[in-house]
């Protein structure tokens, strides 16, 4: 009977650890989970999930793709480099192809690398027709949130499995810059 009491407990709290873990995946504002196996310098990752930081680290603004008059989409950029620990840094667009809350494709790029004295690249990737769902677009000073999967692809697409994206984003609203 004590086993099977100390088998109940243990069974506890170990679900309550992973819900606990679950939910603190979830409370993330931004943030990126790449399928796929890659190492950036020594340290090798396997389906990670990076944490992006702050909605006030990244920016996003409307823009006008091609030669409308109206503003057809929205670019999301980091304020700054996202520090990843170990020296390792990620930087990452998403150029969505809309300028509504709804479904969307946008092109986007990540990068991530080891940041010694000088730049050393480490994964470099990219896509053109990655599915995004924009949630909210907040006015000046609020917030754009939404997210974001799809298959990105080293150059080219050369015969390379892809990696799968699969994200969120709550980032401040700017006013677009002069020149972008």
């Amino acid at each position: 009977m004590k086993k099977l009491i100390s088998f109940i407990a243990v069974l506890a709290f170990v679900s309550a650890l992973f819900v606990s873990c679950e939910k603190d995946e979830e409370t993330l504002s931004n943030s990126v989970t790449i399928e796929g196996t890659f190492t950036i310098g020594e340290k090798t990752y396997t389906n990670p999930t990076f944490n992006l930081g702050e909605p006030e680290a990244h920016i996003g603004y409307l823009v006008n793709y091609g030669i409308a008059k109206e503003y057809n989409g929205i670019y999301i950029e980091h304020a700054e480099d996202v520090d990843l620990g170990d020296n390792i840094e990620l930087e990452y667009y998403l150029q969505i192809y809309s300028a509504q809350v709804g479904e969307s494709t946008m092109s986007s790029e990540f990068e991530i690398y080891l940041n010694l004295p000088v730049k050393e690249s480490g994964l470099y990737i990219y896509s053109n027709n990655a599915s995004v769902n924009v949630s909210k677009i907040g006015d000046v000073g609020g917030y754009i949130e939404g997210t974001y999967e799809g298959d990105f692809y080293y150059d080219k697409k050369s015969g390379e499995a892809p990696f799968y994206l699969k994200g969120k984003f709550k980032v401040k609203r700017i006013n677009a810059p002069e020149v972008y």
